[in-house]
């Protein structure tokens, strides 16, 4: 149970590996949504029983933090695609004098 707990902690397909395993439909408490639900309520049932909270500071950092990954983000994706594009240009033009066309 706790490799499937593993699993789905890393937001892996449980039921493939489940029905290749057992050889039957996984339960309905190995599934993505309860896992999730219940990650929900241990956050809550932490806050509400022993008040732990962020710091403010902590969400501060935090908010300039996804600040600087999206500019990076918005930076990074032209720059991947057109490296996945010359690198695609590439490979066809290798397999094309590969096999002797022009």
């Amino acid at each position: 149970m706790f490799k499937y707990l593993k699993l789905l902690g890393m937001w892996k397909d449980v039921r493939k590996i489940y029905e290749e395993e057992k050889g039957a439909e996984k339960p309905w408490y190995v599934s993505r949504r309860f896992f999730g639900a219940v990650v929900v309520f241990i956050g809550g049932a932490l806050y509400a029983f022993f008040g732990v909270t962020l710091p403010a500071d902590l969400t501060n950092t935090m908010a300039d933090n996804a600040a600087v990954i999206g500019g990076l983000i918005k930076d990074l994706v032209p720059a991947a695609v057109a490296l996945y594009g010359a690198a695609t240009s590439l490979v066809g033009i290798l397999k094309k004098s590969a096999k002797g066309g022009k």
